[in-house]
């Protein structure tokens, strides 16, 4: 299991992931290494423009990093405590 990050070294982190993989893959990697941070998933639509959606860590109902947030919040993803509980449903490859 990788170490519990602080919020300062999951803003690096957030910040280094930049550019890599989707939104959604970058908060969720951030934010399994965050005690307590949830993803927030957000849109913004106006008339006759596309719609925008945008996925970003919140923590202690604060988003990581402050220009994150878009549009309004459809979804939050709250990970589990202990995933021990569901090891049976989602068993968790082990590196050795």
């Amino acid at each position: 299991m990788l170490p519990t990050l602080s919020l300062d070294e999951a803003r690096l982190l957030a910040g280094d992931l930049d550019g890599s993989g989707t939104c959604l893959s970058r908060a969720l990697a951030v934010a399994s290494r965050v005690n307590g941070a949830k993803v927030a998933i957000g849109v913004r639509y106006a008339a006759g423009a596309a719609l925008s959606a945008h996925a970003w860590v919140v923590w202690g109902g604060v988003p990581l990093r402050a220009a994150d947030p878009i549009g309004e919040v459809i979804a939050v993803l709250d990970a589990a405590d202990d995933w021990s509980a569901h090891d049976d449903e989602f068993p968790r490859s082990r590196v050795t």
